[in-house]
């Protein structure tokens, strides 16, 4: 199984990741990376996923579901 990693976003990562945003969603939802930097310190959910030291996702929800007894979440990983 792939080792994947979380890492809170700091200004670097959010360059990353509105840099991925804008890849695979362009015309949808699209923001400047100053939106994306404000919505990201207002958010209790600022993690990357990152893999191989490469940033591939980012987590945009999550909850505690006490039907797994888990967090799960929902991310944007690149396609």
């Amino acid at each position: 199984m792939k080792e994947y990693s979380f890492s809170s976003i700091d200004s670097d990562l959010a360059a990353k990741c509105h840099e991925l945003n804008e890849k695979n969603v362009p015309n949808v939802g699209s923001r400047s990376l100053e939106g994306l930097t404000n919505s990201i310190e207002n958010s209790d959910y600022n993690e990357a996923i990152v893999f191989d030291n490469k940033v591939i996702g980012e987590l945009r929800s999550a909850v505690y579901s006490p039907t797994f007894d888990k967090v799960i979440g929902i991310a944007m990983i690149d396609k």
